[in-house]
């Protein structure tokens, strides 16, 4: 293999701000030639190929199929720069303190560098780009962008740091330079020797440790090819609580033998690779690797300027940080706050609550936390302030809309910005990144608002004992429901089955006074152990691909759970005709549907009917109990009592609705509408929830996959003994 090297020299302005300047560059590698490099040394690339991304620069591309958890890459060590073998290195030159392993890392690169195509990784080194756009290297105009000067000030910050550093391990870099310069036989040692040991290549040396850089429990690696790999926000991300890493961790396995990596989703051929970078906040994808994520990040937030706490002479402020110290606050939280009121978390809810709690209650809490006894003078403090959200909501919403209000643009003057081709790139980016905060207080100045409305709709004495209002549009139209009675509804779904010709069934439905007059599945001929009795073509079943091919772009950014979901409630609503009547043979799976528990009340709840029924009955299955996990738990303390589902029930309902809140922010709703009728209602948190329970109980799995099977689900289960 050969390797073709190139002198030039690159003089990058940004805005005013000289980025870099550097002396050596090898030509870019061929797609094939740094994977075949990986494979020299031990490595593995499972049907991955090198190439190039508009706007993202070098990634990997998938030759073949990749499916989720399968492994995409293996790096071994002896490719991998990490900060102990920097240390080595350095020391090797005389550096007698030791460096962090960003500094050490550094270190290796620009020696690396030096010694041009006599280094190990000289082709890794030609794919990397001559500069990090980050705020460290904005100009002026750029950084006033942003809106922030914090960020800013960790810039300038960071700035001298580098510098400081730099002259701490000039003596020990120069000598390393050196010895790389006579092995490359470079012609001019000097020029050698200064281009890679400048301000400005420490300073390109570093972005890309900070930029490229893994870490794993707190020590960093730079792995040549994993770098390649460019971030793109898991589906299921939104889902999924801020977990420190482990989403990422779970897929990047680091041994003493090398990294291995598997793949986080499924992969069509000639699709871009990517992972999830993991749960961080968008200012950490700018200020360390230069790009704001094309998708909302569920793990953004933004800066509010929650009143800040601290032991001095104002006695009334000392007593709010006793009572949070009680309760276990032990240090003023995190003021950046994230979009959804479901994620933000505990020590802020705590606080707001500590912060709003009036004279009397500040004199009588900490007494009483400490005693562990609830006190009606200290009323919310028993329990811990998770769901005050007629305390909670309306200071987010304070803190939001003061926020969107500190903002110099709008966020429609940002757009327009954007759409200028001659556009510096860093403000690009700044404006990109504003843009991502307003965001994120847009999204929790919605939810605030929308929890203080509910919180009205709940303390309204007519609404009191109506637990099915939530989020539901009700409108008194005259419509009927014209499903039937259950028999005939039984008997519709028999001439389906029957009439869509499956190769074998043996089994019809019937009413099972055994099972309380439950539906089943009862044997039309003498069955064998072993015996086939039903083969449903999945044709006839409600799939994951039968639900992004019918929706499509609606459903995209969903996982294939809620992808499903949403079928499953497309399906429903097709059920209503033009005219406002309802009838089983205006859907593919009418028979089916009509056999579903619950299927009136979504259907009358589509057309504004109020059936007046008893949700909260002990019959219902439990997540239709209650709205509220609140509820949820009173109801499952008197039903459920001596069982462990007393603290499950509620926290199944919980996370139901943190589900239901992170899929109203991440289906687009435009193309929902165009692809289902009613998406209003389909989107209520009581369709939602009965889809989510259909699907909990009834879905069977292969593949890897849930699926809805008509006469399948139908089948009870029983242990061997109650067979006769």
């Amino acid at each position: 293999m050969t390797v073709a090297i190139c002198a030039r020299r690159i003089s990058h302005q940004i805005g005013a701000t000289l980025v870099f300047s550097h002396l050596f560059f090898f030509c870019a590698p061929t797609n094939a030639n740094l994977i075949d490099w990986l494979r020299l040394k031990g490595g593995i690339a499972n049907g991955l190929e090198m190439a190039e991304f508009e706007g993202m620069g070098y990634g990997l591309r998938c030759s073949s199929r990749l499916e989720t958890g399968a492994q995409a890459l293996f790096v071994p060590s002896s490719v991998i720069f990490s900060g102990g073998n920097g240390n080595t290195i350095a020391r090797a030159h005389g550096q007698i303190q030791p460096l962090s392993d960003a500094d050490a890392i550094a270190f290796n690169l620009l020696l690396e560098q030096a010694k041009g195509p006599k280094s190990v990784w000289a082709l890794y080194m030609s794919m990397l780009p001559p500069a990090v756009l980050t705020p460290k290297l904005f100009g002026q105009p750029a950084l006033s962008a942003l809106h922030e000067p914090q960020v800013a000030r960790r810039a300038a910050r960071a700035h001298d740091l580098a510098a400081a550093t730099l002259v701490r391990v000039s003596p020990s870099l120069r000598r390393a330079v050196r010895a790389g310069c006579a092995l490359a036989s470079a012609s001019d040692m000097n020029i050698c020797i200064e281009a890679h040991t400048s301000m400005a290549s420490w300073a390109w040396a570093l972005s890309i440790v900070n930029s490229r850089a893994l870490i794993f429990k707190g020590v960093r690696f730079l792995v040549p090819i994993a770098d390649l790999v460019n971030h793109r926000t898991h589906i299921g991300a939104w889902m999924r609580e801020v977990e420190h890493g482990n989403f990422f961790l779970k897929h990047h396995v680091l041994s003493t033998s090398g990294l291995h990596t598997s793949s986080d989703r499924n992969f069509a051929p000639g699709y871009q690779f990517f992972e999830d970078y993991g749960d961080n906040p968008t200012h950490i994808y700018v200020e360390h690797h230069g790009f704001v994520p094309e998708e909302e990040n569920p793990f953004d937030c933004a800066p509010v300027k929650l009143p800040s706490l601290n032991h001095d002479g104002n006695g009334r402020a000392n007593s709010r940080i006793d009572v949070l110290t009680a309760v276990g606050v032990h240090r003023m939280p995190s003021k950046c706050m994230p979009g959804e009121l479901n994620r933000v978390r505990q020590d802020v809810r705590i606080l707001i609550w500590a912060l709003s709690i009036n004279t009397t209650q500040l004199e009588a809490c900490p007494a009483t936390l400490s005693d562990g006894a609830a006190s009606s003078q200290c009323e919310y403090a028993f329990p811990l302030p998770s769901l005050h959200e007629r305390v909670i909501a309306p200071a987010l919403l304070n803190e939001a809309t003061g926020g969107l209000a500190a903002f110099k643009t709008t966020l429609k003057k940002d757009e327009m910005a954007l759409v200028d081709p001659l556009l510096a790139h860093d403000l690009r980016l700044s404006i990109c990144f504003r843009k991502s905060r307003k965001r994120v207080l847009m999204r929790l100045a919605s939810e605030a608002a929308a929890a203080i409305i509910c919180e009205t709709s709940n303390n309204n004495p007519h609404d009191k004992n109506d637990d099915r209002v939530a989020h539901a549009p009700f409108v008194e139209l005259k419509k009927t429901v014209m499903l039937g009675p259950l028999t005939k509804r039984v008997a519709d779904f028999n001439a389906w089955t029957s009439s869509r010709n499956w190769p074998v069934l043996h089994v019809k439905a019937a009413i099972l006074s055994s099972h309380g007059g439950r539906i089943g599945a009862v044997a039309t001929k003498s069955l064998n152990q072993g015996e086939v009795y039903v083969d449903v073509p999945e044709t006839d079943c409600l799939t994951t691909s039968a639900a992004r091919r019918e929706i499509g772009t609606a459903v995209r950014s969903l996982d294939d759970f809620h992808a499903i979901l949403i079928f499953l409630v497309k399906c429903v609503v097709a059920l209503i005709g033009s005219d406002g009547n309802v009838n089983t043979t205006n859907n593919q799976f009418g028979p089916y549907l009509a056999l579903l528990p619950g299927i009136d009340e979504i259907v009358s709840l589509t057309l504004g009917i109020t059936l007046g029924q008893d949700h909260h009955s002990a019959q219902s299955p439990p997540l239709l109990w209650a709205n509220l996990p609140t509820k949820a738990a009173t109801f499952a303390r008197d039903r459920l009592e001596g069982s462990a589902l007393v603290i499950a029930l509620p926290a199944y309902v919980a996370s139901t609705q943190r589900t239901y809140n992170a899929i109203l922010q991440r289906i687009n709703r435009r193309a929902l509408g165009a692809a289902i009728r009613h998406s209003d209602v389909a989107l209520s948190w009581p369709v939602f929830r009965w889809a989510a329970q259909i699907l909990d109980s009834r879905s069977i799995w292969w593949n890897g996959q849930r699926h809805l099977v008509p006469m399948l689900d139908l089948v009870n289960a029983a242990d061997a003994f109650e067979i006769p």
